[in-house]
């Protein structure tokens, strides 16, 4: 159910304090754009600020919170647009992960919690992948099979990686996916070691080209994904030998820095 429920007895209650709320929303919400416009054009002036904005109204226009009564807390919910309608598209997440992170990591951490309950099989559907799941299902019905999943395992697990390690960074906590999900990333990022550091022949979030091997790109984002499971190691203070994944991340990055390399394209 949405997540207003949980507050009003009803969609007419919610009405009514939403009408009697206009203006001072409408103020806070004034003040919200004036700063992060002031915000965005320091950094790179008025242009940069306006598609900062059309990116800002896209990506939580795609999203919906709610209240998942089982668990009893709240979840949210990201659509692709303009594509199929999946839901919880991990390589969608990943790239609207900057706005939210810098605007507001909460709702981000709640786009991820759903997906990694899935993969954890907490769900009623079962997931078998040894990697990260691409979506949960068509919104706004969660419901894909491990058979329904588009595979894309070094991608999504290196999503799913490096947006953990930049919410430990910006809320300085991991109790929310540690220790409970530890082996589960372990194992992910095992399987990051295992396909690197040539990519086998897979799929990227540039799906339309079809499957590649040795994806010069992918093999970027899983070699720093590597680190950033080192990372969340040190950060975790876990028994996992955290150098281990450390060493083998700037070993693959050695070969990459080479094998990336064309002196006459």
């Amino acid at each position: 159910s949405g997540l207003w429920t949980q507050t009003y007895g009803g969609i007419q209650q919610a009405m009514a304090v939403a009408a009697g709320e206009v203006q001072a929303m409408q103020a806070k919400s004034e003040a919200h754009d004036a700063k992060l416009m002031t915000e965005l054009s320091a950094k790179a002036g008025k242009e940069y600020a306006a598609l900062c904005a059309l990116a800002y109204r896209q990506t939580l226009a795609a999203t919906k919170l709610v209240w998942n009564s089982r668990k009893g807390v709240a979840w949210n919910f990201l659509k692709e647009l303009s594509t199929n309608g999946d839901m919880q598209t991990m390589d969608v997440i990943f790239p609207a992960s900057p706005m939210l992170l810098y605007t507001s990591p909460e709702l981000l951490r709640l786009l991820l919690e759903p997906v990694l309950a899935y993969a954890n099989n907490e769900t009623f559907i079962k997931f078998g992948n040894p990697y990260s799941p691409h979506q949960l299902g068509t919104y706004p019905i969660g419901n894909d099979t491990t058979a329904r999943q588009e595979p894309m395992p070094l991608e999504n697990s290196g999503n799913m990686l490096l947006m953990l390690l930049a919410l430990a960074q910006r809320e300085h906590s991991i109790e929310w996916f540690y220790p409970k999900y530890w082996p589960m990333l372990t194992s992910w990022a095992d399987q990051l070691i295992h396909t690197l550091p040539y990519p086998a022949y897979q799929l990227c979030t540039d799906d339309f080209t079809g499957h590649l091997a040795n994806n010069t790109n992918l093999g970027a984002k899983g070699i720093v994904a590597i680190e950033a499971f080192a990372a969340l190691c040190r950060l975790s203070g876990s028994l996992t030998n955290c150098t281990h994944y450390s060493s083998i991340a700037l070993e693959y990055a050695a070969v990459w820095q080479k094998e990336a390399y064309t002196a006459n394209p």
